[in-house]
């Protein structure tokens, strides 16, 4: 829920620019490797849900940011 306020502001500022996009896609990749990463000392279960957790918010903010944030409305 509170990704969709940052999503309306990243549409507003960016949504025209296709070399923002390829960027948030990388940072959206490379924050859920970092996690993986980072998860190596936890449980298996821990490292895929946070991983997952982090691919999907990240995904949604990258993929909100350059269509509309809410879908047609």
């Amino acid at each position: 829920v509170s990704e969709v306020p940052a999503t309306f502001a990243a549409h507003i500022a960016w949504a025209d620019q296709p070399l923002v996009a390829v960027g948030m896609t990388l940072a959206s990749g490379a924050l859920t490797a970092a996690t993986w990463w980072a998860g190596k000392d936890t449980t298996e279960a821990r490292r895929l849900h946070a991983t997952a957790t982090t691919a999907a918010a990240t995904g949604y903010l990258t993929v909100a940011s350059f269509t509309d944030p809410l879908g047609a409305t």
